[in-house]
């Protein structure tokens, strides 16, 4: 019989503040520890699948725009339970990557054994650009492809990641968020990702990686796709064990795979894990 692992807090609070992806303005955004079985509580609403909304480029919940790397970093790291507040319409974007959070984070053990959430049965989203699923297994198993044949720079790269804590930091916490000139350029002109530069994420254009650092990590694309995928796959409010397969899929059919997960209780079950 598989041991149930601890439920998890931080041990002390931590403090965000810097500039937002879409609105270019200075957020602010607290996460504090929290008792046993209080779960994530976001701006006084629990993280649960009707709280959250989806769309092209990020995941939202309740008013909080861009959720997805804050509850990418508590879903690697382990935490089960926090409070997090924000004073801003959207979370911090940093450098475009978890890691300026991920180290911020001290966990501690508490006295409960947490829950989580086993897929039982398969379930698929499909829709003209994308197909995600998620399949049963004993642990938590992220395979995702990328195709942007169209931009060299990118191409197409494919990873397969084990999802513990220690892996989380070292291997995907660290990928930065990345963008294709052209767009941010349209959605500059649409008034919209004003916070988007080199300082944020990966610019590419064409053939080239226009940050002068260059890459952080060997298939930095793919892998924050797999860190925006840990993200969204809590936002059921349970850790999630089984496998979850992506060939170009996005927030949106990550959401709308966990949609109909939960619409059928065969599908799932949660339980101590």
């Amino acid at each position: 019989m598989r041991k149930s692992s601890a439920q998890r807090t931080l041990s002390e609070a931590v403090r965000l503040e810097a500039i937002g992806q879409h609105s270019g303005k200075l957020c602010r955004l607290s996460i504090k520890p929290a008792s046993v079985d209080t779960g994530i509580v976001v701006n006084g609403l629990p993280l649960r699948l009707e709280n959250v909304k989806a769309a092209a480029g990020f995941t939202s919940m309740g008013n909080l725009l861009t959720v997805e790397h804050v509850l990418s970093c508590l879903h690697g790291l382990g935490i089960t339970n926090a409070v997090i507040e924000s004073e801003s319409a959207e979370t911090p974007i940093m450098d475009g990557s978890s890691l300026p959070l991920a180290e911020l984070i001290k966990s501690v053990e508490q006295d409960a054994p947490r829950k989580v959430l086993f897929v039982r049965k398969p379930v698929e989203f499909e829709d003209k650009s994308a197909r995600v699923r998620l399949l049963p297994g004993d642990e938590p198993i992220y395979s995702v492809e990328i195709d942007y044949s169209d931009t060299p720079a990118i191409g197409r790269e494919k990873m397969e990641f084990a999802l513990t804590p220690e892996a989380y930091m070292k291997e995907i916490a660290p990928a930065r968020t990345f963008a294709r000139m052209k767009d941010v350029e349209f959605l500059h002109s649409q008034g919209k990702a004003l916070g988007a530069s080199l300082a944020t994420g990966i610019g590419v254009e064409n053939d080239k990686i226009l940050n002068p650092e260059g890459l952080r990590l060997k298939d930095e694309f793919v892998r924050h796709k797999i860190l925006d995928a840990i993200g969204d796959m809590f936002t059921t409010g349970f850790p999630l064990i089984g496998r979850y397969e992506s060939e170009k899929g996005g927030h949106f059919h990550n959401h709308e795979l966990l949609v109909k997960l939960m619409s059928d209780p065969d599908n799932y079950e949660i339980a101590e894990g």
